[in-house]
């Protein structure tokens, strides 16, 4: 991979710490590892421009036309859309040959009026069919169903054409089915599945959350459907947030990790679980995963589960509103590893601020370099206080998980608030390093005055 210059590592350090000097914990980043990376980046414009697009909500990486070469998909939920950008296979940096325009009826084109379904709320890719092409899944929460308003549904882009297949419950309910969506094969047949989010689908009275796994292939009409309900219903419980997909235990399956963010745990409430469910799937086989540190005072809730992220044996979760050494709303990173999930390694970021909520997002991909994987963090801090960290990723070394972070990378400027909602990974470079591709949604498009939410995508490599 080509990267610019380095300067020298004293350098480099002291000018990293320039952007953070605020106050005097900023000096705990002379731990910093020296081997400071310059990064380049590649900006994907909203292509149309339409103000509260909220573009790069959520982002994919796939391979939607079989080329060989990693394709961006970009949920603009505030609009209604999802967009396609065809990589062109760049050996040096990632570069697109033309895009496509979706909505819930099939391909459109710009300029074309928004919808209130909030179709690209969540997005995913994996191949569902047997053409070596994969397909897009698209969630939209805010559909109605059957004459149910926000009952929600997911789409599958790609699979017959022009037209997507839409997958919705068997029995519609105000659930905001599609909030969240993943791809895996659940049940071990060999063909891939999708499951879903509904957050807000009632168990028992409450407004506790269900995950619905739709079993392929996938043909237009009815699919196969398994309804996860929340273990533990509370109101609000929001299980079905985020979803995640991995191979805890090592046996080749796929297991689906489901946020509730909401959830009560160690008898505290609203302090969040993450549940695993194994493959081959079923409700009643799960494991939990909590805060090892729950505590009544992380109010009003320390959101873990907030974003989760699986790979391979590791499991990575986001807590950013937790209060961490005496800072409130400091955010913290936990990653575990599987099968067990009885270690943890916490992840702070140095020199923290009230309100920086660290662990807003969180990856796992090899962004360093030395073939293991490591472990990124999104970092957004309150940009309206008088003393502010700047928003930035920062990673740890998966070989090295209880050492410093590894780098620390700003966003690039005029970032809007929420810079990181749309964070994924992808190889869209061919080497060893990966790619991150980071949604920027909230970022305001020049000479708009500010509160545009037009939204960018930002793809660092």
């Amino acid at each position: 991979m080509t990267r610019r210059p380095r300067t020298s590592p004293r350098g480099l350090l002291a000018a990293f710490l320039g952007l953070l000097a605020v106050d005097a914990a900023v000096a705990q980043q002379s731990r910093l590892s020296e081997a400071w990376p310059v990064m380049h980046s590649h900006v994907i414009d909203h292509p149309c421009g339409n103000a509260g697009a909220r573009f790069g909500e959520s982002t994919a990486v796939l391979d939607m036309n079989a080329d060989g070469h990693s394709d961006v998909a970009v949920g603009a939920y505030g609009e209604g859309r999802t967009y396609i950008f065809y990589g062109n296979g760049n050996t040096a940096r990632p570069g697109f040959s033309g895009q496509r325009l979706f909505d819930a009826t099939g391909p459109i084109l710009c300029p074309a009026g928004p919808r209130t379904d909030q179709f690209g709320y969540d997005v995913d890719g994996g191949n569902l069919d047997a053409d070596p092409a994969d397909e897009f899944v698209v969630g939209a929460p805010r559909t109605t169903v059957a004459g149910v308003a926000d009952a929600g549904a997911v789409y599958l882009i790609g699979i017959t054409g022009a037209m997507p297949v839409q997958l919705v419950s068997s029995t519609p309910e105000r659930a905001l089915l599609g909030n969240s969506v993943a791809v895996g094969d659940f049940n071990d047949d060999g063909v891939t599945d999708v499951a879903a989010g509904a957050r807000l689908a009632p168990i028992g009275g409450a407004d506790a959350g269900k995950v619905h796994v739709f079993f392929g292939p996938f043909t237009p009409g009815a699919a196969r459907e398994l309804v996860v309900e929340n273990p533990n219903p509370v109101q609000w419980g929001n299980f079905g947030h985020h979803l995640a997909v991995g191979d805890a235990d090592g046996d080749g399956d796929d297991d689906l990790f489901v946020s509730s963010i909401g959830n009560t745990a160690s008898s505290v409430p609203v302090a969040g679980q993450i549940f695993c469910y194994p493959g081959p799937i079923a409700n009643t086989s799960f494991a939990v995963i909590e805060d090892p540190n729950p505590n009544p005072a992380d109010l009003p809730a320390p959101r873990f589960g907030m974003h989760i992220d699986a790979r391979d044996h590791w499991l990575l979760v986001g807590a950013n509103r937790k209060d961490w050494n005496g800072v409130h709303d400091a955010g913290l990173g936990f990653v575990y590893p599987g099968p067990g999930f009885g270690s943890v390694s916490l992840h702070e970021f140095p020199g923290a601020n009230p309100s920086d909520y660290m662990g807003f997002r969180c990856v796992a991909a090899n962004v360093v370099g030395d073939a293991a994987l490591d472990f990124t963090f999104v970092v957004m801090p309150n940009q309206n206080l008088p003393v502010a960290n700047p928003l930035a990723l920062i990673t740890w070394d998966g070989t090295d998980l209880h050492g410093p972070p590894a780098r620390i990378l700003r966003a690039i400027d005029d970032s809007g608030d929420h810079f990181g909602n749309g964070l994924t990974w992808g190889q869209m470079v061919p080497g060893g390093y990966e790619e991150l591709v980071v949604g920027d949604p909230t970022y305001d498009a020049p000479g708009t005055g500010g509160a545009d939410d037009t939204g960018r995508v930002v793809v660092y490599f």
